[in-house]
Parts: structure tokens; C-alpha cells; sequence
């Protein structure tokens, strides 16, 4: 039930069966945070057939916040295998554009190589700050089967929680104070 108000200053871009897609755009969001996201990729025609892996890269940069992510997209397996860096000046304002409630925790960066599935996505050579939270590893969400289910294994340096307990203490403690 979340809307979000996006304005298109400029579109650019060349989508011919035969040459690589691009496509930028350069705009705002909600009035007044600039934004601007670019795709290259391969040909459609390589798209459309599916006989091989599709080549792609994405860059969003948006007010204090970037993510890239490289890789390929292959439809005859069914996945999508790229690598992803993205990093924000402040966490909790690249939540309010994305429409979640994030902590005040600051800067934050994550890297790490992602093979997504329709049923699964894991996360490998993950590596990541959340303001004074350091860690690194590996994750596997299954999204197939009755649950969903997430594994894995990270290793963390350094962990701060306090920035999280503004989120999860009101969601964990009733409006009376009693637990919920």
C-alpha cells in the first residue's frame, strides 16, 4: 500500500535486437532526492534467445546511497549471477527512499557475489560495515518448500546492536509495556 513519487528529468538510451542496451534515466524521488540508474547490457537478441548468459551491469546512485551490481543473467538455467557492491552515507535515509524503517547506524557498505534463483539466493565472499558492525561470510535464503529458510555463516569483528533496538524493542514490547 506504499507509494513512491518518482520524476523523469531525462531518458536516454538505444534497445536495438542486434547492439547492447542503454539505458539511463536521471530524475528525483519524492520531490526532492536526485537519483539517476544506468543499465548496459547485451543484445536483446541475445536476451530473447537464451542460448547464452546475457551480460549486465546496473549503477543507481540516489542522494548519499550507490549500488552496482555486474554479472549475467542466465534464462536457460533460470538465474542471475553477479557481483553487487553498494554502499550509503546514512542508513536510515537510503531506508526512507527505499521505504523502510532502517537504523540510525550510519555508514554502511556491502560487497559480495549473489546467484539468485527463483526458489533460492545465496550470498557468497560477503563483506560488509553497518556503522560499527563489521562481518563477512556467506548466506543462502530458500525461498522454496513450505518456510523459507536462511543459512549460513558470518563472521563478525566488530558488532554493535544498539542502533537496532529502536526497531526491534517497540516491535518486541506491546503499547502497555507488556511483552507482545
Amino acid at each position: 500500500a506504499t507509494r513512491r513519487a518518482f520524476e523523469l528529468d531525462e531518458l536516454t538510451g538505444a534497445a536495438r535486437s542486434d547492439e547492447p542496451l542503454r539505458l539511463a534515466l536521471r530524475g528525483r524521488a519524492e520531490g526532492r532526492l536526485s537519483y539517476s540508474l544506468r543499465i548496459d547490457g547485451g543484445t536483446l537478441r541475445l536476451l530473447q534467445d537464451g542460448a547464452e548468459p546475457w551480460p549486465f551491469t546496473l549503477d543507481i546512485k540516489a542522494s548519499g546511497a550507490r549500488l552496482h551490481a555486474g554479472g549475467e543473467l542466465d534464462t536457460g538455467r533460470g538465474e542471475a549471477r553477479f557481483h553487487v557492491d553498494a554502499d550509503a552515507d546514512d542508513l536510515a535515509r537510503a531506508g526512507r527512499l527505499l521505504g523502510a524503517k532502517l537504523p540510525q547506524a550510519g555508514a554502511a557498505a556491502v560487497s559480495g557475489n549473489v546467484v539468485a534463483r527463483a526458489d533460492a539466493v545465496a550470498l557468497t565472499k560477503l563483506q560488509g560495515v553497518l556503522g560499527e558492525s563489521e562481518f563477512s561470510g556467506q548466506l543462502a535464503l530458500a525461498l522454496g518448500g513450505a518456510r523459507q529458510r536462511l543459512s549460513g555463516a558470518l563472521s563478525v569483528a566488530a558488532l554493535d546492536l544498539r542502533p537496532w533496538l529502536d526497531i526491534w524493542v517497540p516491535q518486541l514490547v506491546g503499547p502497555s509495556g507488556s511483552s507482545a
